[in-house]
């Protein structure tokens, strides 16, 4: 309210030409010096606290009215100067709060001045960028000294949004992709100080995500190849500084691996509708999987399930089922590129079945998740393998070599899931009821398609196969069943 009253004092003087220019500004920066004098006194005193941060904070208000009016409405002085005796104002009021340990002193006057920023500049553009990713600088020092959470958003939000007003809709210069660089170099290393002394701080973490958005964006500007390798390159320079930054909590840990992957997501989604192929986003899938099985952690595997169903639908819209069914779109479709897809997605699937086994996180829907993968896994090879059917015998006899190893991979994939069972007794009932389950579908496919579409010796191959694979799993499990009733009837006790 102080301030408001000063303000239209001085307008009211203006408009009726009571008093000079020179007195106004002057008047100005003298009230509100005496305001942060006063500011000065009161906080000495018991209780005075609130009343000398209020009386500060409204100083500095003042003070960056004052340096408006010279920088932009007289043209008193020029635009760095202004810049200058705003971060002036900035860094005085900092050392003021870490004096007295007043956060809100701090968060005020640093909010001040990014507001008072853009009027300085006349907008959005190199200047202000660069000012205020100085200003984020000055701002991190009372917080990492301090840890106070609200100056890390207080002091980086303004610079995400002037460099993403800055980004300009035509090509990009190099101005832009330094500015975004030096942006997110700056929230990962003070997000990364502040994730050390502060784990489980959601802003501190929140507000170094957000200093990544203006480097995506330049991203998606950007041409290709370029644009995947600065992808790539955020990504990894993310995971090495989490590296170096070590030890992290398991939230600063997932936040980073977060990025990175959503950095990797940004370069494989271009690549993809760049190439019109599903592989970029496998590759993505097996990376963040691998990851998981090397370092259990819940990010990785929802993001590496979720890509992996992403690759999948994308692998289907490649080679739908029709397609697979037909011989002669088969024959016009399917080429070498969906044999490298899909036994790039059979491999994700087999890692992503790895990680749902063993997570602990998704217990509850590990069911599930596996039941996914392993029809995932089946679909991607048998898209491979009757693509590849066709690159090694072009047309018919392609054709039916290719359904004769997705066949046999259906079977061999049941007679895996048998063997589980036998040997893991308390996966027994799911192992066997997938086991019997995917038998089932290969048979159903033997006799209801492999039947009518393959030749007789393609068709007499598959039978071949799945036969010996039933009368090996019946075998196994006979003498499983056999061996355990031998084991009850010699157990003491037994009659």
């Amino acid at each position: 309210m102080t301030l408001v009253g000063v303000v239209l004092l001085l307008v009211i003087a203006a408009q009726n030409g009571l008093l000079g220019p020179q007195v106004r500004v002057a008047g100005g920066a003298l009230l509100s010096a005496a305001l942060v004098a006063a500011g000065v006194r009161v906080m000495d005193r018991p209780g005075g606290r609130l009343g000398g941060t209020a009386l500060m904070g409204t100083g500095a208000a003042g003070l960056y009215l004052v340096i408006l009016a010279m920088t932009t409405f007289y043209d008193w002085l020029p635009t760095v100067a202004g810049l200058a005796l705003a971060l002036g104002v900035v860094v005085g009021g900092a050392a003021a709060a870490m004096h007295w340990r007043v956060q809100m002193l701090a968060v005020v006057v640093n909010l001040g001045c990014a507001m008072l920023a853009p009027a300085l500049t006349g907008g959005a553009n190199a200047t202000l960028v660069a000012f205020l990713v100085v200003f984020a600088l000055v701002g991190a020092v009372p917080e990492l000294r301090h840890q106070w959470s609200w100056l890390a958003p207080v002091r980086t939000v303004p610079a995400v949004f002037a460099a993403m007003a800055a980004i300009p809709s035509g090509r990009l210069a190099a101005a832009e992709l330094v500015a975004s660089s030096v942006i997110l170099l700056v929230g990962l290393g003070t997000g990364l100080v502040a994730a050390r002394t502060r784990p489980h701080d959601v802003l501190a973490l929140g507000t170094m995500a957000i200093a990544y958005v203006p480097a995506l964006l330049t991203g998606a500007r950007l041409d290709l190849p370029l644009a995947a390798v600065w992808c790539v390159a955020i990504s990894v320079g993310s995971v090495a500084a989490g590296v170096l930054a070590r030890p992290l909590a398991r939230p600063a840990q997932s936040t980073l691996l977060g990025l990175a992957a959503l950095s990797l997501l940004e370069a494989t989604s271009l690549l993809t509708i760049e190439l019109d192929s599903a592989l970029p986003v496998l590759l993505l899938a097996i990376v963040l999987l691998a990851a998981d099985l090397t370092r259990p952690d819940l990010v990785a595997q929802v993001g590496g399930q979720t890509v992996l169903l992403v690759g999948v639908l994308l692998l289907g819209v490649t080679a739908p089922v029709d397609v697979l069914a037909l011989e002669s779109r088969a024959v016009s479709d399917l080429g070498a590129a969906v044999v490298l897809s899909g036994l790039v997605a059979l491999v994700a699937a087999v890692l992503g079945g790895l990680s749902a086994w063993r997570s602990r996180e998704l217990a509850e829907l590990r069911g599930t998740i596996v039941g996914f993968d392993v029809v995932a896994g089946l679909y991607a090879a048998s898209a491979a393998f009757i693509a590849l059917g066709l690159q090694i015998l072009p047309g018919t006899d392609g054709f039916a070599l290719g359904h004769f190893l997705a066949t046999a991979a259906w079977t061999a994939t049941g007679f895996g899931a048998l063997q589980v069972g036998l040997h893991r007794p308390a996966y027994a009932r799911v192992a066997l009821t997938a086991g019997l389950a995917l038998v089932a579908a290969a048979l159903s496919k033997l006799f209801l398609f492999d039947l009518a579409a393959l030749s007789g010796l393609a068709r007499a191959g598959a039978f071949l196969v799945v036969g010996v694979a039933l009368l090996v799993a019946g075998t196994r499990y006979a003498r499983s069943f056999a061996d355990r009733d031998q084991s009850h009837e010699g157990s003491p006790g037994t009659a």
